[in-house]
C-alpha cells in the first residue's frame, strides 16, 4: 500500500489556524459548523456541506491553503490506485473547523442520515451493544469499508486524531490491491458476485442490500477495483453450491487481509485521508489511562 506522509510548515499550519479562528468567531457555537456552510437537503441518504466561502478568509492565508492544496491534490485525487495521505502538523486548537478546511480540499462534507454529525467525535462511550465493535466503543474493529449497507458508500474518509490512545488504539489500513493482486481467480470470481450487507443494530429502518464484495470499474481510462466489507454484517446468497464457493472464498480473502494490513499509530494533531472503496480500515483495540482517545471523521464526496 503507498502511503504519502507530509508534514504541515510553520507558515501552513498558522494559515490553518488563522482560518479556523475566523470560521468559530462567525459560528456562535465553536463545535457546531453546519449553519456557517450552505446546506442542500433532500430525502435521500445524504446531505452535502458545501465549500466555505473563501472571501471570508485574509488573501495570504487563502495563498498559502491553495499552495497546500497543490502539493497534497497529486496524490489526494490523481494517483491510482489512491494512497493513504498522512498530514502531521494540524492545529488543533478548532479542531473541527480544520476538519472543513483540510476535507474541502478535495471534495465535500458529506452527512448521512442518521448516522452522526457531519464533522463526528469517535471516541469510547461505552456502548457495547451486542459486543458489536464500533467508532464508540475500545473494541478491535476489524478491516471494514464504512457504510457498507448503504447503496452509496462514501468516497472518502477523512480522520483527525485530537487525543491519541494511551495503550493500544493503532489504526490498521490495508489496500485492496494488495489483497486482489495475492487471490486466486476462483475466488476474485466469488467475491464479485452479490453478498447480502446488513444494517447495523441502530439503523432497523434500513433493509439489506445485495452487493458484490469487489467492483470492478474505471478509474479514468484506468481499470479499477472497489471493495465493499463489513465482516460481522454480511450473509451469503444463492444456491447451496453458490454459497460453499462464497464461504471459501472468504476464508482466502480474510487471510490475504491479515498478511497486507498495516499498523500505524497516529500521532496528536495528524490527519489521515483515504479512498472509502479502495482502501480498507480499522483499529487496535485500546486503554485509556489518561485522556480518552478522541478522533474526528467526515464522510467526503470526492471532487475527482
Amino acid at each position: 500500500m503507498e502511503i504519502r506522509r507530509y508534514k504541515l510548515s510553520q507558515k501552513e499550519h498558522a494559515a490553518i489556524a488563522n482560518m479556523a479562528r475566523t470560521i468559530g468567531a462567525i459560528e456562535a457555537d465553536k463545535e457546531i459548523i453546519s449553519n456557517f456552510v450552505t446546506v442542500e437537503g433532500s430525502r435521500r441518504d445524504v446531505t452535502r456541506l458545501h465549500y466555505v466561502n473563501p472571501r471570508v478568509f485574509k488573501p495570504e492565508d487563502n495563498a498559502v491553503m491553495d499552495g497546500l492544496q497543490s502539493r497534497l491534490a497529486k496524490s489526494i485525487l490523481w494517483e491510482h490506485p489512491r494512497p493513504l495521505v498522512l498530514v502531521e502538523n494540524v492545529p488543533l486548537e478548532l479542531p473541527v473547523a480544520c476538519m472543513i478546511l483540510l476535507g474541502q480540499m478535495h471534495g465535500m462534507v458529506q452527512q448521512y442520515n442518521l448516522e452522526g454529525a457531519a464533522i463526528d467525535s469517535v471516541m469510547d462511550c461505552g456502548n457495547m451493544e451486542d459486543c458489536r465493535p464500533r467508532s464508540s466503543n475500545r473494541l478491535r474493529f476489524p478491516l471494514h469499508t464504512d457504510l457498507s449497507f448503504s447503496e452509496k458508500m462514501p468516497s472518502s474518509v477523512s480522520f483527525l486524531m485530537v487525543n491519541p490512545a494511551t495503550i493500544g488504539g493503532a489504526s490498521i489500513f490495508c489496500s485492496i490491491y494488495d489483497v486482489v493482486n495475492s487471490l486466486s481467480r476462483e475466488t476474485v470470481v466469488s467475491l464479485s458476485k452479490p453478498f447480502r450487507f446488513l444494517a447495523p443494530p441502530h439503523r432497523p429502518d434500513k433493509r439489506p442490500i445485495d452487493m458484490p464484495i469487489f467492483e470492478f470499474t474505471w478509474h479514468g481510462k484506468r481499470p479499477a477495483i472497489l471493495v465493499r466489507w463489513r465482516e460481522d454484517g454480511i450473509e451469503l446468497t444463492g444456491s447451496a453450491c453458490e454459497q460453499d464457493a462464497k464461504r471459501a472464498a472468504l476464508a482466502e480473502f480474510k487471510t490475504s487481509l491479515a498478511r497486507h494490513a498495516v499498523s500505524i499509530r497516529l500521532g496528536r494533531g495528524e490527519w489521515a485521508t483515504w479512498d472509502n472503496r479502495e482502501i480498507l480500515h480499522g483499529r487496535e483495540e485500546f486503554a485509556n489511562a489518561d485522556k480518552p482517545r478522541l478522533g474526528l471523521r467526515a464522510y467526503l464526496l470526492n471532487a475527482a
